[in-house]
């Protein structure tokens, strides 16, 4: 992979990262006065945001992959 590719790929998950982080602060994961539907006894607002950690740390992996060498 030259370092024109892994800057792009670099880029792209940087802005990935940027919106699932949005994405989590937005109404579709944290909507008000919502509890249902539960996963394994998890309230709704918690297994969407530890899908959004492991999105995040999936990313971050991906992210050490292609980092740009400086």
């Amino acid at each position: 992979m030259d370092a024109k590719q892994k800057k792009r790929y670099w880029d792209l998950i940087r802005i990935a990262a940027v919106l699932v982080t949005a994405l989590c602060l937005s109404p579709l994961v944290i909507p008000p006065n919502t509890y249902t539907p539960t996963l394994a006894g998890m309230p709704y607002s918690l297994w969407t945001s530890l899908l959004v950690c492991v999105v995040l740390l999936l990313l971050t992996y991906l992210g050490t992959l292609v980092m740009p060498e400086e």
